[in-house]
């Protein structure tokens, strides 16, 4: 066997031969490996089929920074586009605070928008879960424009699920259609996906902060898509350039893993041999996850069910640089 080989064997015989017989076992559904834009490896595990939409939780956030990538390329919307103008019809509230005023869609999908918002605070008047639990108001859009600002937008970054969502609406609303028919124009129908299914809001408009479920070839696309700098199959979707602006770690998150975020997607670096690998991720609750490094021209996907588990993390802290990355040749090496 081929000792470039043997990692990537080990990986699908270390899923298949994992006991399910407890509740924090990887709980792993499919497995989908592309280099140079080819799929080479695609295996699906415990029931999971191809034509199954997966839900991939707040991966769903690195697809809605595309779109925002994608409307701004159609000349739809810009990143300097002002939230609250294009939210309110440009008659915004007289006792808005000025620090909103100068909000903008960047601010947004980079999780610095200044808003009392972060998931990570269970006592942040934002949070997703206190967001979605209220009964209160059903339009989240509005939920998360009524809330304080706490710093000036762009100052401070915090992990907001409601203001990604936020930027979806404001995409549609300059687009002047919903945001499923926004979607459905500008990724769905580009990147010829499949079947698809959108979280929605209380109100019935779609929710963008998390909750798509997607087939696993369609969620290898927006590796792809930014791994070729913005075209799928001859089309471009994105700007050049949009790959390595979104890609870029502009604002760092987290406490226990910081890591670097950009335009809805992060920053993750592997030491392996003695090289490190540059590379960007999409990642959600579960163990969901797309992971591209650029030069190795690679896309790896993972769709997993450990929901609010720490095992969750397994794929992408071990199995990406033990049995993965390890089995990669570089271009133009012998290794």
């Amino acid at each position: 066997v081929d000792s470039a080989i043997e990692p990537i064997e080990a990986l699908v015989h270390k899923i298949l031969s994992t006991p399910m017989d407890a509740l924090d076992a990887p709980y792993i559904d499919a497995v989908l490996i592309a280099r140079d834009g080819k799929l080479v490896l695609e295996e699906y595990f415990h029931g999971h089929a191809p034509d199954h939409p997966h839900d991939v939780r707040s991966a769903s956030k690195s697809l809605t920074s595309t779109l925002v990538g994608a409307a701004v390329h159609a000349g739809q919307v810009a990143l300097d586009t002002k939230v609250y103008e294009t939210m309110f019809d440009g008659a915004v509230p007289e006792d808005l605070d000025p620090r909103a005023a100068r909000m903008t869609l960047e601010h947004l999908v980079t999780m610095a928008s200044g808003l009392a918002c972060d998931d990570w605070d269970s006592s942040s008047p934002g949070s997703e879960d206190r967001m979605q639990s209220q009964t209160e108001q059903p339009n989240w859009h509005r939920y998360v424009l009524d809330l304080p600002m706490v710093h000036e937008p762009g100052e401070n970054a915090a992990y907001c699920s409601g203001g990604m969502s936020l930027a979806g609406g404001v995409v549609a609303r300059a687009v002047g259609r919903p945001l499923t028919e926004t979607f459905d124009r500008y990724l769905a129908r580009p990147l010829q996906m499949g079947t698809y299914h959108t979280n929605l809001m209380p109100n019935g408009e779609a929710y963008a902060g998390g909750g798509l479920r997607i087939t696993a070839r369609d969620f290898l696309k927006f590796g792809q898509l930014l791994l070729n700098d913005g075209e799928w199959n001859g089309r471009r979707i994105v700007d050049p350039g949009w790959a390595a602006a979104a890609t870029k770690r502009r604002h760092v998150l987290g406490t226990r893993r910081p890591e670097g975020y950009g335009y809805g997607w992060w920053g993750i670096d592997y030491e392996v041999d003695g090289r490190t690998w540059r590379g960007f991720y999409a990642g959600g609750n579960g163990g969901n996850y797309i992971i591209g490094f650029p030069e190795l021209d690679l896309a790896i996907v993972f769709l997993a069910s450990n929901y609010n588990q720490s095992v969750q993390h397994e794929t992408k802290y071990e199995y990406v640089p033990e049995l993965i990355l390890s089995s990669v040749k570089e271009h133009g090496s012998e290794r």
